[in-house]
C-alpha cells in the first residue's frame, strides 16, 4: 500500500464526490423519467376508462350544413381508415357511428374516440352551432387546434387528449361561454397557457397534462371559481405556483408536478377546504415541508416526491384522517420517520424511499398496502414492525440497514412484490408456499440468509434475486427449474465453512454441502489434488504448513462456484497439544463493507504482543496482495485494504499471527 501525500488525497476525494454527485443526479433523473412514464401510462389507462356520456340519437333528417361539415371532418382525417365508420357516407346521418343529432336534425354530439383519426382538425368544426360535445381523444390527430372551435358556443365538453396537437393553445378557448371540461391532455402542445382561459367561468375540469407548455402558471386560471380539476403537471412550467391558485373555493384535484417549479411548498394550499389530491412532485422545491400542510382538512392523496426538501418529515400526518397516500421519495429528508405515523386510520401507501433517513422504523400504519423506505439508512429489527401490516402487497426496504428475521412476514397472504436487499437480515425464507402464494417479485440479495425453501411451485413468482447470501447448493438445487426461465439469480454467495477435525495421525477436512450433483475439487496453496474429488479430504497430520480449501460446483446451477474457507495443517495431531511457545493467539473479524469497490476494512485483536502477517488470495490460492508484516501490539488493529490494484471477483485474506492462520471471504464488486 502506498502512502499519498495530503493534496493528492484531497484532489481524489473531490473527484470522488464529484463523481458520487453525478451518479446520484443520473439516478435521480432516471427514477423522475420513470415515474413520470408510468404516472402517463396510467393516467391514459384511467381517462380511456372513464365513463362518457351517450346520446341517442333522434331519427331525424340532419341539416344539410351539419352534413357537409362532417363530410369533411372525414375526409381530413382519413375516414376510410378509421377503426370504425359504420354508416359514413352510407346510412343516414343519424346512424353515423359515433355521431348524435337532436330534434332539430343539428349535430349535438361527436364522439370518435379511440377510433383511428389522423390528419388534421378541419376549420369548419367552429360552425357546427348546437354541438354539445366534442369527443376526438386517443386518436392520431396532428397540427394545431383550429381557433374556429371557440364559435360553438354551447359546446360543454371538448376532449382532444391523446393525439399529436401542437401548436399554442388558441386563447380564443377563453371566449366559449358553456364549456364545463376542456382537455388537451397528452399531445405536443407548445408555448404558454392562454391567460384568457381564466375567462370561462363555467369550467369545471382543465387538463393540460403532459405537453410541452413552459412560461408561468398564470394566476387569471384562480378566475374559474368554480374549477373542480385542474391538471397542468408533465410540462415545463417555471416559477412560483402562484398564491393565487390557492384561493380555489370547490377545487378537488391539484396536480402541477413534473414541471420545474421552485421556492418552497406553499403553506397556503392547507387551507383549501375542499381539496383532496395535491402533486408538486418532480419540481425544484427546497426548504422543509410546512408542518400546517398537515392541516389540511380533506387530503387524501400527497405528492411531493423528487425535488430538494430537507429537514425532518413533521408530526402530524398520522392524525389526518382522510390520508391514503403520503409519497416523498426522492428528496434530502432527515431524521427518523415520526413514530405518529403508525397511528394514521387510512394511509395505504407509503414512500420515504431515497431520502437520508436514519434511526429506527416505529410502529407503522396496519392499513397500509405498499410500503417503500428503499435507499436511506435506516435500522432496527424488521420484525418489530412487519408483523403487524397483514394488509401488505408491496414491501420495498433495500439499501438500509435492518436486522433480524423474516419469521413475521409468513402469514401476509397478500403480498405481491418482496424486496429487502442490502440489508443485514439472517435466518431463513422457509413459508409453505400458500402462505405467500400470489408473490410475484422475491429480491432478497445482500444479506446474510443460510436457508431457502424450494420455489419451484410458486404460481406467479417471475423474478427472485437470493445472491450474495449465504446459500448453499443445499438450499438452491430445489429451486433450480427457475433458472431455465432466466429470472433466478442465484450467484455468487458467500463461501462455505470448512471444517476440520484433528486426530492422533491425520487431519480431516470437509464441506458441509451435501446436495445431489456436486462436484468437489480440493487445493493445497492453490493447486488441485488430484484425487480429492469428494465432500473431505484426509491429511497426515506431521506433514508440513499447508492451506487447504474446497470447490464446489453443481451443473443444475453452473454461473455458481462456491470457495470454502481456507485451513491450514500446522503439524499439530490433537487439540489437547499444547500451544507452542511464542504462539500468538488472534480474533479475527469480517470486513466491512463486504461487497466493496474501492476499500474495506479488517479487523481483527491480539492476545499478546506478537509478528503479524494480512495476505489476499485469489480463488486459486496465489498471493495477490500483502498488506502488513510486522510486530504489533497486544489489543485491537485495523487493516485498510485498497482494492484499486484488484478485479472483480472473490477473494480470501488471511492473517497469520505467530502459527495461527485465519482466513475469510471477501468480494470486490464494481
Amino acid at each position: 500500500m502506498l502512502t499519498i501525500c495530503g493534496n493528492t488525497v484531497a484532489r481524489r476525494v473531490v473527484v470522488l464526490l464529484f463523481l458520487i454527485l453525478l451518479v446520484v443526479q443520473q439516478a435521480w433523473s432516471q427514477d423522475r423519467e420513470q415515474r413520470r412514464s408510468t404516472l402517463l401510462q396510467q393516467r391514459i389507462a384511467e381517462r380511456t376508462a372513464a365513463a362518457k356520456m351517450k346520446h341517442s340519437s333522434v331519427q331525424v333528417t340532419a341539416s344539410e350544413a351539419d352534413s357537409l361539415v362532417l363530410v369533411t371532418l372525414y375526409n381530413f382525417s382519413g375516414g376510410a381508415s378509421w377503426f370504425d365508420n359504420t354508416g359514413w357516407l352510407q346510412a343516414p346521418v343519424s346512424q353515423w357511428h359515433g355521431i348524435a343529432l337532436n330534434s332539430n336534425g343539428r349535430v349535438m354530439s361527436i364522439d370518435l374516440g379511440d377510433n383511428g383519426l389522423s390528419g388534421l382538425l378541419p376549420t369548419p368544426l367552429g360552425t357546427l352551432e348546437e354541438l354539445e360535445e366534442l369527443d376526438l381523444s386517443f386518436n392520431d390527430l396532428s397540427f394545431s387546434i383550429p381557433a374556429s372551435v371557440a364559435n360553438l358556443t354551447v359546446l360543454r365538453e371538448l376532449i382532444l387528449w391523446g393525439n399529436k396537437l401542437s401548436g399554442a393553445i388558441p386563447p380564443e378557448l377563453g371566449q366559449m361561454p358553456a364549456l364545463e371540461k376542456l382537455s388537451l391532455f397528452d399531445n405536443q402542445l407548445t408555448g404558454s397557457i392562454p391567460p384568457e382561459l381564466g375567462n370561462i367561468s363555467t369550467l369545471k375540469k382543465l387538463y393540460l397534462d403532459f405537453n410541452q407548455l413552459e412560461g408561468t402558471i398564470p394566476a387569471e386560471l384562480a378566475n374559474i371559481t368554480g374549477l373542480v380539476e385542474l391538471f397542468v403537471d408533465g410540462n415545463n412550467f417555471m416559477g412560483e405556483l402562484p398564491l393565487e391558485l390557492t384561493t380555489f373555493p370547490s377545487l378537488i384535484s391539484l396536480y402541477a408536478g413534473f414541471n420545474q417549479l421552485t421556492g418552497t411548498i406553499p403553506i397556503e394550499l392547507a387551507s383549501m377546504p375542499t381539496l383532496q389530491n395535491l402533486s408538486l412532485e418532480g419540481n425544484q422545491y427546497t426548504g422543509a415541508i410546512p408542518s400546517g400542510l398537515t392541516q389540511g382538512p380533506g387530503l387524501t392523496k400527497i405528492y411531493l416526491a423528487n425535488n430538494r426538501l430537507t429537514g425532518e418529515i413533521p408530526e402530524g400526518f398520522g392524525s389526518m384522517f382522510f390520508l391514503t397516500t403520503l409519497d416523498l421519495e426522492g428528496n434530502e429528508l432527515t431524521g427518523s420517520p415520526p413514530p405518529d405515523l403508525g397511528s394514521s386510520p387510512h394511509l395505504r401507501l407509503l414512500n420515504l424511499s431515497n431520502n437520508q433517513l436514519t434511526g429506527e422504523v416505529a410502529r407503522l400504519p396496519r392499513s397500509l398496502d405498499e410500503l417503500h423506505l428503499r435507499g436511506n439508512q435506516l435500522t432496527g429489527d424488521f420484525a418489530s414492525f412487519i408483523g403487524a401490516l397483514t394488509w401488505l402487497r408491496k414491501i420495498d426496504i433495500r439499501g438500509n440497514a435492518f436486522t433480524g428475521t423474516l419469521e413475521n412476514m409468513y402469514g401476509h397472504q397478500r403480498l405481491v412484490e418482496v424486496r429487502l436487499s442490502d440489508n443485514k437480515l439472517t435466518g431463513s425464507f422457509m413459508p409453505h408456499r400458500r402462505a405467500m402464494y400470489y408473490l410475484e417479485i422475491l429480491d432478497l440479495a445482500k444479506n446474510k440468509f443460510d436457508e431457502m425453501t424450494d420455489l419451484t411451485e410458486w404460481a406467479f413468482l417471475d423474478t427472485v434475486d437470493v445472491s450474495e447470501n449465504q446459500l448453499d447448493f443445499r438450499d438452491l438445487v430445489p429451486s433450480a427449474g427457475l433458472a431455465d426461465n432466466g429470472f433466478f439469480v442465484y450467484a455468487p454467495q458467500d463461501s462455505l465453512p470448512t471444517q476440520v477435525r484433528r486426530a492422533d495421525s491425520e487431519v480431516v477436512f470437509s464441506v458441509t454441502d451435501s446436495a445431489d450433483g456436486n462436484e468437489y475439487r480440493w487445493f493445497r496453496n492453490g493447486e488441485v489434488i488430484s484425487g480429492a474429488d469428494s465432500i473431505s479430504i484426509r491429511v497426515d497430520a506431521s506433514e508440513s504448513v499447508a492451506r487447504y480449501y474446497c470447490e464446489v460446483t453443481n451443473d443444475a446451477l453452473p454461473n455458481l462456484t462456491l470457495v470454502s474457507t481456507i485451513k491450514t495443517t500446522d503439524a499439530t495431531p490433537t487439540r489437547s497439544t499444547p500451544v507452542p511457545e511464542g504462539r500468538v493467539q488472534i480474533t479475527v473479524g469480517k470486513n466491512y463493507p463486504n461487497p466493496f469497490g474501492i476499500s474495506t476494512t479488517i479487523p481483527f485483536s491480539l492476545v499478546e504482543p506478537g509478528p503479524v502477517r494480512v495476505v489476499v488470495y485469489d480463488l486459486l490460492g496465489r498471493e495477490v496482495l500483502a498488506l502488513t508484516e510486522k510486530m504489533l501490539s497486544a489489543g485491537e488493529h485495523l487493516v485498510r485494504l485498497d482494492a484499486a490494484s484488484l478485479s472483480q471477483g472473490v477473494y480470501t485474506y488471511v492473517i497469520s499471527a505467530g502459527t495461527v492462520q485465519i482466513g475469510h471471504s471477501m468480494v470486490v464488486s464494481r
